[in-house]
């Protein structure tokens, strides 16, 4: 009676181990497709990148105005809670072909930029100016906010 007893809690395990080296197979086939396509989506991103270009920005949180037109950065000066400030920028495409670009706000300024445009098309040749406003909240504290915008050329 008690070898039939040992014997079916040994047919149970291996039954049990099984069934969880069935599901071990089936989780590592799943985490390796996710990683995948992860990969691949990251390389086909970088492939078509044909240019990248990140832009310093700040804003300056005050109690008056001031404004710095700084010619290689995106910097919208000094404004007060409850304002806001506009800057632009010119992107042509000097490529010989059609491009797709997209613009990034990365920082602590991501919260007060906004971008007139921030995925368009230009054919070849073409220039577009984007417009860029930061608008400072009322109540927010004072201070330096700072950032980067990128933007992106891809095929």
């Amino acid at each position: 009676m008690a070898s039939k007893l040992l014997k079916k809690r040994k047919q149970e395990r291996k039954r049990k181990n099984k069934k969880n080296k069935i599901i071990l197979v089936i989780l590592s086939i799943i985490v390796i497709s996710i990683s995948i396509v992860f990969l691949i989506n990251n390389l086909v991103n970088y492939l078509s990148t044909l240019e990248e270009k990140k832009i310093f920005s700040s804003i300056i949180v005050s109690d008056r105005y001031g404004f710095d037109l700084n010619g290689t950065a995106l910097t919208f000066g000094m404004t007060r809670p409850g304002g806001s400030s506009s800057r632009s920028l010119t992107i042509e495409n000097t490529y010989d072909r059609n491009v797709k670009t997209e613009i990034y706000i990365k920082g602590a300024i991501k919260k007060f930029i906004l971008a007139s445009d921030n995925k368009f098309f230009l054919e070849k040749g073409e220039i577009k100016n984007v417009s860029f406003t930061a608008s400072i909240p009322s109540g927010i504290e004072y201070g330096n906010y700072t950032g980067w915008v990128t933007i992106k050329i891809k095929k």
